[in-house]
């Protein structure tokens, strides 16, 4: 063999010995979660809040804005960093008071009872189990997902004012 074709069988296998080596790493960063943005930042695709409020609800003019929806309330926020950007303690939600199991849907962000705590969270999962319905809640910043049954969902977000 020629010098010139072992230089090129010396140079080949540096470039796949050069590939495996970064496959490598780059599946042993990626099951550390080392590069792994947070979920707001990330490409993953979330569920959005289910489309309540529609054209009909809303009245435009130039010095105010008319909702009309029916049990609307106003809710402020604690500064928890676990729904931010999104909600802050600056924000002035809108939400309803849902009536039933079927009007909560993934994506849509909740106030639930948690202990002595409202905690506002976005609907993961909704699902059935031995005690009936619940929803898997978590903060858009939070790795902690809670099991939420209905009967501690008190509202349902539907808009936020900054």
């Amino acid at each position: 063999m020629g010098k010139n074709n072992k230089n090129q069988v010396l140079f080949i296998s540096l470039l796949i010995i050069s590939f495996i080596f970064g496959w490598f790493l780059n599946s042993l960063f990626l099951t550390l979660d080392v590069h792994k943005e947070k979920p707001f930042f990330g490409s993953e695709e979330r569920s959005s809040p289910y489309d309540r409020v529609k054209d009909r609800h809303l009245q435009l003019f130039s010095d105010r804005l008319v909702i009309s929806f029916p049990y609307i309330q106003l809710a402020s926020y604690a500064d928890t960093n676990s729904m931010d950007p999104l909600i802050d303690e600056h924000a002035n939600g809108l939400e309803i008071i849902p009536e039933s199991e079927e009007e909560v849907h993934v994506g849509d962000i909740i106030a639930y009872q948690s202990g002595d705590d409202l905690i506002s969270h976005r609907v993961t999962f909704i699902g059935e189990d031995g005690l009936g319905w619940y929803a898997i809640a978590k903060g858009d910043n939070s790795d902690k997902p809670e099991k939420v049954r209905f009967g501690q969902i008190k509202y349902i977000l539907i808009g936020i004012l900054y």
